[in-house]
């Protein structure tokens, strides 16, 4: 696990010189607290020490306080940008089918189904000369395959 942190800022609410000695009265009482230093023009508190708990500071600053009070020096480092791979992007292409249609409701049906398929972009039929185009990523000799095996 990470070594806690040697020193906490908080920020909270003070009004008054009461208000910062109530919160370093209360704060400096906790384990591994060595060092308690509020500035009530500011808002911060900074807690010192070797053994800081962050979540039982807060906890107890918030219990006797009353009003938010929030961590501001614990914030993670940003990840470093790691270089993303280039995207492949597949090609799209463009694949005429003939078939043997002996109705323009059989190649509505044959392009309903192709359409469905994933990958598939746009399918235009032509009835004058019965060809599909079919245009989007896939496999022509898998469409085929399915075109043949599932329509007819």
């Amino acid at each position: 696990p990470p070594a806690p942190p040697k020193e906490v800022v908080l920020r909270a609410f003070m009004h008054c010189d009461g208000c910062a000695r109530k919160f370093r009265r209360k704060i400096r009482d906790l384990d591994g607290v060595e060092e308690v230093t509020t500035d009530f023009g500011s808002g911060t508190v900074v807690v010192r020490g070797e053994k800081l708990n962050p979540g039982k500071i807060l906890e107890t600053a918030q219990n006797n306080h009353n009003r938010r009070v929030e961590i501001i020096s614990l914030m993670p480092p940003l990840p470093a940008e790691q270089p993303r791979p280039p995207e492949i992007k597949p090609e799209v292409i463009r694949t005429v089918f003939e078939g043997d249609f002996h109705c323009l409701s059989c190649a509505e049906e044959c392009k309903r189904k192709i359409a469905r398929l994933r990958g598939i972009h746009d399918a235009e039929l032509d009835s004058a000369t019965t060809q599909l185009t079919v245009k989007g990523v896939f496999s022509p000799e898998e469409v085929a395959e399915y075109v043949n095996r599932d329509t007819g």
